[in-house]
C-alpha cells in the first residue's frame, strides 16, 4: 500500500510541475537575487601587504599647575617630627596655616585637602630653643594614626614641595 502512496504522491508532483510550467510566464524578477558570501581565508604570501600599525598610544594627561599626583605623594612618618626645631619644620613643611601660643606650648597646623596636622613646640632649656615635642593628625575631622596620618603629613610636605618648584 505505500508503493500505491508513493506512485500517487509523485504522479501527483508531475502533474503540478507540467502545469506550472506550461501557464508560466516570463517575467523579469522584482528583487534581486541574495549572494551567498562564503568566509575567505586569508593566507600569507610574499606579496601580502603588511598588517596595519597599532594605534600610537595616548600621552598622559598633564598635571594642572598647584595639583599633585596621588600617586606622586610620599608618605611621612609623623615620628620624625619630634625633636625638630622650628626652622627644621617650616623648611620641611613649609609655612605653617596657623600659629597659636598655648603656653606653654607654641602649636603650628598645618592643612591639606582632607587633613591637619597640629605640631606642639616647647622649649629646649638645654639648647635653648623651641623643639617639636608632640603632633596630632586629624583626617576628615577626625583623629588619624598610622599610614593614614603618615599620607597626611606626606600630602602637607607635597603642598610645600609643589610651592617651591611650581
Amino acid at each position: 500500500m505505500n508503493t500505491a502512496v508513493g506512485r500517487f504522491a509523485t504522479i501527483l508532483l508531475a502533474v503540478g510541475l507540467v502545469g506550472c510550467v506550461s501557464d508560466a510566464k516570463q517575467v523579469a524578477p522584482t528583487s534581486v537575487a541574495p549572494q551567498i558570501l562564503t568566509p575567505q581565508v586569508a593566507t600569507a604570501s610574499p606579496a601580502a601587504a603588511p598588517l596595519p600599525r597599532p594605534p600610537a598610544r595616548r600621552p598622559e594627561p598633564r598635571v594642572a599647575s598647584g595639583a599633585v599626583k596621588s600617586a606622586a605623594i610620599p608618605e611621612l612618618d609623623p615620628n620624625s617630627l619630634v625633636g625638630k626645631s622650628r626652622e627644621q619644620t617650616r623648611d620641611l613643611l613649609g609655612e605653617p596655616s596657623m600659629v597659636r601660643d598655648d603656653r606653654p606650648a607654641t602649636v603650628w597646623q598645618f592643612d591639606a585637602t582632607g587633613c591637619r596636622l597640629e605640631v606642639f613646640f616647647y622649649m629646649d632649656l638645654k639648647e635653648r630653643d623651641f623643639r617639636a615635642l608632640s603632633y596630632g593628625v586629624s583626617a576628615d575631622g577626625k583623629p588619624a594614626t598610622g599610614p593614614e596620618a603618615a599620607g597626611c603629613i606626606g600630602r602637607i610636605k607635597a603642598k610645600h614641595d609643589e610651592r617651591l618648584t611650581g
